[in-house]
Formats: structure tokens, C-alpha cells, sequence
């Protein structure tokens, strides 16, 4: 009897470690699907998620398409497309985050024919100014020869022909300039929402935007070098090689490593 109360503690003490060994590691895993909703439509977002979480946040884009309700409900208020980031905590404080790109379309507008009628009849607008241009590349061509042909003068028997690119002259028509630097790493778009033409990205002003920079050494962690203070950039911790761009104006982002010189981006604002 004076035992008992010992082993009962022991066996407390076991089952305790037991539990805490046998629990696993907090880890949390979400995804979520693209949506496209009508405008003034509610709707709200399905999440699948490898664990119960207590928390969700969401941060949209543009208010100005998407409005949060509250509830995990949103309503579609403007034709266009914008990005809401998920942003889920379980109960072990574990955090994961995903990204919905909702596109606000008008109901009406895509049951009508006759705008599709009127969509396909605009098309050869654009084809029309294209055969234009040609032709007046040949007008402009025609024009320009006869002035050319004036203009040679056939040189005389008994005069030396004057050469056009004498030695002590760099010619003008050698590529004198110097290769341009290769950047070390490569950028892209999070779900298509900008064009990007190598390393330069095309933003609308005042606009928020994702990009990828993926670099050919995963262990490089880059730093930046900025041009304008009208630029952020800010590392997406959640979501890997994922950085997060608000631009206000053009300018160019330099890239380093331990300050060594990895490339640029360049950011062009259009209208």
C-alpha cells in the first residue's frame, strides 16, 4: 500500500512523455482555388486545409473590386480581377498561406451575343492599321529610292575613289557597345498579373504585385538596392521565393549577394 501512490505517479509520468513524443510537429498545409464571381455576387472562399485551423486573415488587393464582409464572405462590387492572400494559423501556432486570384465579370455581358459580335468586329480594327503600316513602309520606300539614286554621282575616270570607312576611322556600323550583363537569377509572374519581358515588369501605377525571383543557388538570400523611394519590396515569408512590389514609379531594383552584383529589375509603369 505505501507503493501505490508511487507507481501511480510513475505511470502518470509515462503517460505524459507518451503523449508529448507521440504528437507531432506543427505543421499546416493550405490550398485554395481560383475564383470568378459575378458582380454584386457574395461568395466566399473554399480552403483545404491538412489541419483544423482557429485563425484565418485575408488581405485583398484592391478593395475597389472585392470587399470583405466579414464571416469569411466577400462580395464582388467592380468589374476586374484582383488577388486575396489566405493567411491560415492552427492551434500549434502553425502558419500557411495561399493566394486567390477572384475575376469580377458581368453576368449579362457574357450571356449577350451581340457584344461578342461586336468583340470579334473590333478585331479587324487592329489588323486593318497592321496592313497600313506596310503599305506605307513601301510608300515610304519607293520615295526614298529615286532621292538615293540622285543623290550617287558616278565618280570620274581620272579621280581615285575615296573610301567611306578610311583605316584611322572606327566604323560606324561595328557593335562597339559592351555585352550586356546576364542576370543570375530569373523572375516571373505570380498568376500572370504582370508581363515581364525578361527583367523588366510592366505595372500600372500605384499598382500591388507578386513575383517570383528564383536564382540558380537556392541558398542565396539576395538584397536589394533601390533607385526610387517610391518602390517596396518585401519578402513573402510564407510562400517561398515569393516577394511582394508596390511601384509608383518607374525605376530600377538592383540585386545583391554579400555585395556582389547578381542582376537588376526594372519596373515600368504604364497607363
Amino acid at each position: 500500500m505505501i507503493y501505490l501512490p508511487i507507481i501511480l505517479i510513475g505511470i502518470t509520468m509515462a503517460t505524459v512523455l507518451l503523449i508529448i513524443f507521440l504528437t507531432p510537429k506543427a505543421t499546416l498545409s493550405i490550398g485554395v482555388n481560383d475564383i470568378t464571381a459575378n458582380i454584386n455576387e457574395e461568395f466566399t472562399i473554399p480552403i483545404s486545409s491538412s489541419d483544423k485551423f482557429i485563425k484565418i486573415d485575408y488581405e485583398i488587393e484592391d478593395e475597389d473590386i472585392v470587399k470583405y464582409l466579414g464571416n469569411d464572405k466577400f462580395k464582388a462590387i467592380k468589374l476586374g480581377k484582383t488577388n486575396i492572400i489566405i493567411k491560415a494559423t492552427n492551434y500549434n501556432n502553425a502558419t500557411a498561406s495561399a493566394i486567390c486570384t477572384v475575376e469580377v465579370k458581368d453576368k449579362r455581358t457574357d450571356n449577350n451575343p451581340e457584344d461578342s459580335k461586336n468583340d470579334n468586329n473590333s478585331k479587324p480594327n487592329l489588323n486593318e492599321n497592321e496592313n497600313d503600316s506596310p503599305n506605307q513602309n513601301e510608300n515610304e520606300n519607293s520615295n526614298s529610292e529615286p532621292n538615293n539614286s540622285e543623290s550617287n554621282e558616278p565618280t570620274k575616270p581620272n579621280e581615285p575613289t575615296i573610301p567611306t570607312n578610311p583605316d584611322n576611322q572606327p566604323n560606324q556600323n561595328e557593335d562597339t557597345s559592351k555585352p550586356e550583363f546576364k542576370n543570375l537569377f530569373t523572375i516571373e509572374s505570380v498568376k500572370e498579373q504582370n508581363t515581364i519581358e525578361g527583367n523588366k515588369i510592366f505595372a500600372k501605377l500605384n499598382s500591388t504585385f507578386y513575383i517570383y525571383i528564383i536564382f540558380d543557388d537556392v541558398t542565396i538570400i539576395p538584397d536589394f538596392k533601390f533607385n526610387s523611394e517610391e518602390v517596396e519590396i518585401n519578402k513573402m515569408q510564407s510562400v517561398k521565393c515569393c516577394y511582394k512590389i508596390t511601384a509608383k514609379e518607374s525605376t530600377e531594383i538592383e540585386v545583391y549577394n554579400n555585395n556582389t552584383y547578381l542582376g537588376s529589375i526594372l519596373i515600368e509603369i504604364i497607363k
